[in-house]
């Protein structure tokens, strides 16, 4: 079977935002799973737990580099370093395999995105030095290019690894359409009842949650009604303020958000929330009195494909990356927006 590829995407954030965009979307087309580090605040030492676990269930580590040094650890083992280079060394120490890309020294840059600070530049000279010892290094000028140098690279990398056991990576490999939620049969409620069947806690997290609505709403309120409890995640879209918006999705959007809201009214133990993190995939968590029950599906979102047509890849939980979507879920969750309008 096909493997599919966990690639962690590091980088400085606020001057790179639409360079992470393109790769995400990029590695997205390629149907594999971008990681980024966007949901994680710097400075705290539980989310840098996080990053580690998430880094080491990595296949592949791909670091952009720009004109700034980025944000800088004040205390501890690694005080005067920056994030992003922390990143670089703990992927280093555990052997992942780095793909580098650095941005060309000739192409003009807006000067809010170049590093002031002369120490910092320093730092991110001599962090640029360190990154060209014992790799080739990639050199882009925009986002296209640069997306089309990650892709090309990750394909080498991927084939190399297909080539030869010693450049494997572990990578997922896709379950039987059977087990998707979105491979059902003809009586999607029927069916939807089998899978939250004595779950005690379902989260769904998507970018409107609509089609459980269009497709489940009498099962979710079987399940409701049964006592289990359902936390819905969904992006806060708000008309023509996101690059991916469009009046389709506004419209779902609304359509979700004022069903959830009357449902919320008649249902205590169905919890809505929104989060202005624009999801890459949809996550739909089921959890059991009996833990070893528990499981997590995966969703991807590729542009190029749509409904059934997409992949989903089912986690359970004696998996070893259970742990690490779980405490995405956890994180996802905890810093989403509560709504306060449930009466």
């Amino acid at each position: 079977m096909q493997k599919k590829y966990q690639i962690f995407i590091s980088s400085t954030y606020e001057d790179l935002k639409e360079e992470r965009q393109k790769i995400q979307e990029t590695i997205l087309s390629m149907y594999h799973f971008p990681i980024g580090m966007e949901m994680f605040s710097a400075g705290n030492d539980d989310q840098w737990k996080i990053i580690q676990e998430t880094i080491d269930s990595s296949d592949y580590y791909v670091l952009i580099i720009g004109h700034r040094y980025g944000s800088i650890i004040k205390t501890g083992e690694y005080a005067g370093m920056s994030y992003t280079e922390k990143e670089f060394r703990y992927a280093l120490s555990k052997g992942i395999p780095i793909l580098a890309f650095l941005i060309d020294e000739e192409i003009p840059v807006a000067p809010k995105n170049i590093e002031q600070d002369v120490s910092k530049k320093i730092k991110l000279d001599k962090f640029k030095e360190e990154i060209k010892k014992n790799r080739i290094v990639e050199w882009w000028s925009n986002s296209e290019n640069l997306a089309m140098k990650v892709m090309n690279a990750l394909n080498k990398q991927i084939n190399r690894g297909l080539e030869s056991k010693e450049y494997s990576r572990t990578g997922w490999v896709r379950n039987a359409p059977s087990d998707f939620l979105y491979s059902l049969d003809t009586n999607p409620d029927q069916e939807f009842s089998k899978i939250i069947l004595d779950a005690k806690r379902v989260t769904i997290i998507g970018r409107t949650a609509v089609n459980i609505l269009n497709q489940y709403e009498t099962a979710l309120k079987k399940s409701l009604n049964s006592g289990c409890e359902y936390r819905i995640l969904a992006y806060d879209y708000k008309e023509k303020e996101h690059p991916k918006y469009s009046i389709h999705s506004y419209n779902n959007h609304n359509t979700a958000y004022d069903s959830f809201m009357e449902l919320q009214k008649e249902y205590s133990n169905l919890i809505y929330r929104e989060t202005d993190k624009w999801p890459n995939y949809g996550i739909f968590s089921v959890e059991h009195a009996q833990e070893q029950n528990n499981y997590i599906q995966i969703l991807l979102y590729p542009h190029t494909m749509k409904g059934s047509q997409r992949p989903m890849f089912k986690i359970t939980s004696d998996n070893e990356w259970y742990a690490n979507f779980s405490t995405e879920i956890k994180t996802l969750w905890d810093n989403a927006k509560k709504d306060d309008s449930k009466k």
